[in-house]
């Protein structure tokens, strides 16, 4: 009987060792197999986006939003400013309204596919955080660099008197709500997208000396759709971007009041131009050829090749809300022009259809000798848009 229960023993030993085997192979197997979404991203060499909301707590309302455009193929990154106050069809509330009146702090996803619907695409990712608590991550940091246009002095909780001088300095925690908020009553959104420019950067590249403790902590400050591994795959990014060369775009539009007196924020041309800005940014990040010649920020001139008066000025608005520069806008010597033309006075033909999309123009010229921007003193156009009397003010007929 003792000789039958050893062999029994020995058997559920025996199979006990194979399942414990079996388990620690497909827990490995599991591990070198599995991949994160950010690092599927990164090996497809495919853009990714992420949409970066911070809130007040006391208020419950945004201070600001912006979406980060990432190339993994290029290292190259680009933010569109997001604002709040945007006005879009909201489905569950079955009318028109503020963008914002679906958010709720810590649970932005309604918020997301809000903007996901304004700009006509996909987000991949959210980071949503409390101003307070962006302010305890910057201390953690060590500062983040910011140049300050509007010197203030603020009152601390201690009653002291604190100073935000004017000119570049590095910001601390406790300051950084501060000059946030105050960045964006100014309408000063391009040095907001810069702050989350260098923010993300530095988090990145501090992020090898992270302990176990300090990671924790972070993501205890930082309200994200990622796992653990995810973070570290996006922190890994964030370090190797090339922060010097990121763009920053705003979305141009008017404010309108609805039947209530809500002041609602309208993106220009019913949200198009919005939505072909977005386009233009994937474009230009994953382009390694564009890249290179960082010419995202594309200078234009426009000529009215007409008589109606206005016509370039009202064109270069245009092109501008698409978020290309205007550096020239004039009356051409010949007045008389049939056809609008585009000329390409850089030898960059890919941009030409891009910019033809816009008022719907197919007629490209590229200059025989093009010209060497950086060889120049002055700023000159990378591309000349003649304006002719085939163009109404909207699109070439």
């Amino acid at each position: 009987m003792k000789k039958i229960f050893k062999k029994w023993d020995r058997s559920f030993f025996l199979l006990g060792f194979i399942v414990l085997l079996f388990f620690a192979g497909s827990v490995l197997l599991y591990v070198l197999l599995h991949s994160d979404d950010v690092s599927e991203k990164v090996n497809r060499n495919e853009s990714f986006s992420v949409l970066t909301v911070v809130h007040d707590k006391k208020t419950k309302e945004i201070v600001f939003s912006n979406i980060l455009f990432y190339s993994p193929l290029t290292h190259r990154a680009s933010f569109l400013d997001i604002p709040a106050n945007s006005g879009e069809l909201i489905p569950r509330l079955k009318r028109i309204d503020r963008i914002d009146t679906v958010y709720k702090p810590g649970r932005p996803e309604a918020y997301k596919e809000a903007v996901e619907k304004l700009i006509n695409s996909q987000i991949d990712f959210t980071v949503d955080m409390e101003i307070h608590d962006l302010g305890r991550l910057v201390d953690l940091l060590g500062g983040i660099e910011v140049f300050v246009m509007n010197p203030k002095d603020i009152s601390g909780e201690d009653n002291m008197i604190y100073s935000i001088p004017l000119g570049s300095y590095k910001i601390d925690g406790f300051k950084a709500p501060f000059y946030l908020a105050d960045c964006m009553e100014s309408d000063l959104q391009n040095e907001v997208m810069s702050f989350t420019n260098d923010f993300y950067h530095e988090l990145g590249v501090q992020s090898e000396f992270f302990n176990r403790h300090i990671f924790k902590k972070i993501r205890s400050f930082m309200n994200t759709d990622w796992d653990k591994s995810s973070f570290y795959s996006f922190l890994e990014e964030m370090k190797i971007m090339k922060k010097d060369l990121t763009d920053y775009k705003l979305t141009y539009g008017k404010l309108e009041k609805l039947n209530d007196n809500t002041e609602v924020f309208f993106p220009q041309q019913n949200g198009s131009a919005l939505k072909n800005l977005v386009r233009n940014i994937n474009n230009a990040i994953s382009n390694p050829e564009l890249s290179q010649e960082n010419l995202l920020n594309i200078n234009l001139e426009i000529l009215n090749g007409t008589s109606v008066n206005g016509l370039a000025r009202q064109t270069g608005e245009l092109y501008k809300s698409f978020g290309y520069n205007i550096i020239n806008v004039r009356n051409n010597e010949n007045t008389d022009v049939e056809k609008t033309e585009i000329i390409d006075c850089a030898g960059n033909g890919e941009i030409l259809k891009l910019l033809g999309d816009v008022i719907g123009c197919t007629n490209f010229r590229t200059l025989d000798d093009p010209v060497n921007q950086s060889e120049s003193k002055i700023l000159l156009p990378h591309y000349i848009i003649i304006l002719g009397k085939d163009f109404d003010g909207k699109v070439c007929r």
